[in-house]
């Protein structure tokens, strides 16, 4: 239980930073310059984000999160390639939470704690999005389902919106 206050008191804060740090109307336009990074590293910009929100989302010393990037993606949004920031939720408690949540939204039952939860951890993926050098690159945030390659989202942006609407 304590874990899971923690959790929710990490992500109340993080709410609480990024409406705070986000003064601007979110359209960030796109530089004539940048484009998906078609090389099978990672940039060193979207390492750097994933690092940031491994210290957003790893905090007090415990472990709820680890990242990953793939390169060279191509899915429905960018038949080119991209790269994916992928933030995957790994501890167990909070995990259980999530799923709850996520379950709880899906059918119209979540309760005001549950949909800050899940709006808290959607805000910070839209606000270190906005870092992204490109608006093809994208991050994630979920959980693995029965294979390692697919997961449960419930945060997914890239430089300039939203691919899965946040909580209101």
């Amino acid at each position: 239980m304590k874990k899971v206050i923690g959790f929710a008191m990490i992500t109340l804060a993080s709410l609480s930073l990024a409406a705070c740090g986000s003064q601007s109307n979110g359209k960030s336009a796109n530089k004539s310059g940048d484009v998906a990074s078609k090389s099978e590293q990672p940039t060193a910009t979207n390492k750097k984000i994933a690092k940031e929100l491994e210290a957003k989302f790893n905090t007090d010393g415990e472990k709820n999160v680890e990242t990953k990037i793939q390169t060279d993606v191509a899915d429905d949004t960018d038949k080119t390639g991209h790269q994916v920031i992928q933030v995957i939720l790994t501890n167990q408690d909070s995990l259980k939470n999530m799923k709850a949540a996520k379950d709880a939204l899906d059918s119209n039952t979540a309760n005001d704690t549950q949909k800050l939860s899940i709006k808290g951890v959607q805000v910070n993926v839209e606000e270190e999005a906005k870092k992204l050098a490109n608006d093809k690159d994208q991050i994630e945030f979920g959980w693995t389902l029965g294979s390692a390659d697919q997961l449960d989202l419930i945060a997914k942006s890239t430089k300039t919106k939203n691919l899965i609407d946040i909580v209101e």
